[in-house]
């Protein structure tokens, strides 16, 4: 989608959706995405994308690769917040590992 390929993206969506929802849940659904702006679309593939990563593992590397938002958790009465683009998106490569091996900063 961020590419400006509708049509391609409306495609993918539509097979994830196929495989979550029922026969007429799915044709409602199909009906709504086609009336979506590019905005709405770009807003319905992150939100399919996070629904099909949640429970994979790999959401985290979704959210640090595409648009790394602000995210607070709250655990035994401290609250965390991660910064939108907050830099400890990416951890960085120790020093030694650098000495060791210059190549990895290409």
């Amino acid at each position: 989608m961020r590419l400006g390929n509708t049509a391609e993206a409306l495609k993918y969506l539509s097979a994830l959706k196929k495989n979550r929802f029922t026969v007429d849940a799915y044709a409602k659904e199909t009906k709504v995405d086609a009336n979506l702006s590019k905005e709405q679309l770009l807003d319905a593939v992150l939100l399919e994308r996070k629904r099909e990563l949640a429970l994979e593992g790999l959401r985290w590397y979704d959210l640090k690769r595409t648009t790394r938002p602000s995210i607070t958790h709250a655990s035994f009465g401290r609250t965390v917040t991660l910064q939108q683009n907050d830099p400890r998106y990416v951890i960085r490569y120790p020093q030694e590992a650098i000495n060791n091996n210059p190549d990895l900063l290409k």
